[in-house]
C-alpha cells in the first residue's frame, strides 16, 4: 500500500515531519486509536460530569467552543475553567489554554504517558501521539496550491488550499467536513518573503498526487 507522508498542521504552526505513515485497516492493539479512546472517555470530566438534567433551560447554561451545552451556568463554567488551570499549574505544566479547550483530562496524564503522550510538551516538540490529542480533525489530504500574503503584520501569511480525501477523526461541531478547506501557516523561522515563497513552492507545489496525514486544529483553541 502506498505510504503517505505526514504533516503535522495546527493552523498556529505548520511543521513537516520526515517520517512516513502507512494506512492500516486493522484496529486491534492500535496505540493511536486506544489513545483517542482514552481522550474520548476522559472528556466526561469536562462535559458529562457536570451535565444537568433535561429540565435545565439551555439559556441558563453556556455552550463550549464546539457548541455543546456544558450544563453549567456562566459562573460555574468560569470557576471550572479557573480550577482546571490551577490544577495545571500544580502539575508543573507550562501555561496553555489548549488542554482545556481540547477537553484533556489532566488526571489521566500517567495513562497517556504509556502511549508516549506528554501533556507538557510544547507544540514544536510534540510527537505524533501528542498531536492526536491536540487535533480536532485528522485527515488524509493533498495540497492543491498555496498563497503567501506579503504583509509583515500578519501572523499567518501562508494559506494552503487542501483537498480532503479521507476523514480519519472529526471532533468538531460539524458533522461533515467539506472536500476543500484552507489551512493557515505562519512564518516559523522569520524568513524573508522571497525565501518563504521559494521554500514553500519547493516543498508543496506540484505535489498534487501525494497524500499527507494532517493533524488540524483551529487557532482560537490552541493559543
Amino acid at each position: 500500500m502506498k505510504k503517505n507522508k505526514i504533516i503535522v498542521a495546527v493552523i498556529l504552526t505548520f511543521a513537516l515531519l520526515t517520517a512516513t505513515f502507512a494506512m492500516s485497516g486493522g484496529g486491534n492493539n492500535d496505540p493511536a486509536k486506544e489513545a483517542q479512546q482514552i481522550k474520548q472517555d476522559t472528556q466526561n470530566v469536562q462535559s458529562g460530569q457536570s451535565a444537568q438534567s433535561d429540565q435545565i433551560k439551555s439559556n441558563d447554561t453556556v455552550k463550549d467552543q464546539y457548541g455543546v451545552d456544558t450544563g453549567m451556568t456562566k459562573e460555574e463554567y468560569e470557576k471550572f475553567k479557573e480550577d482546571y488551570f490551577s490544577f495545571q499549574d500544580q502539575l508543573g505544566f507550562y501555561k496553555a489554554k489548549s488542554r482545556f479547550y481540547h477537553k484533556i483530562n489532566l488526571n489521566a496524564k500517567d495513562k497517556f504517558a504509556t502511549y508516549e503522550i506528554d501533556l507538557n510538551r510544547t507544540d514544536d516538540l510534540c510527537n505524533i501521539n501528542d498531536f492526536l490529542l491536540r487535533s480536532e480533525i485528522i485527515v488524509v489530504a493533498s495540497f492543491e496550491d498555496l498563497q503567501i500574503e506579503r504583509n509583515n503584520q500578519l501572523t499567518y501569511p501562508v494559506t494552503f488550499n487542501i483537498r480532503i480525501h479521507e476523514v480519519i477523526h472529526n471532533q468538531t461541531e460539524y458533522s461533515k467536513i467539506p472536500e476543500f478547506i484552507k489551512v493557515k501557516g505562519d512564518n516559523l523561522y522569520h524568513y524573508s518573503f522571497d525565501d518563504l515563497e521559494a521554500g514553500s513552492n519547493e516543498r508543496f507545489k506540484n505535489k498534487s498526487g501525494e497524500l499527507y496525514l494532517l493533524f488540524l486544529s483551529r487557532y482560537g483553541f490552541i493559543e
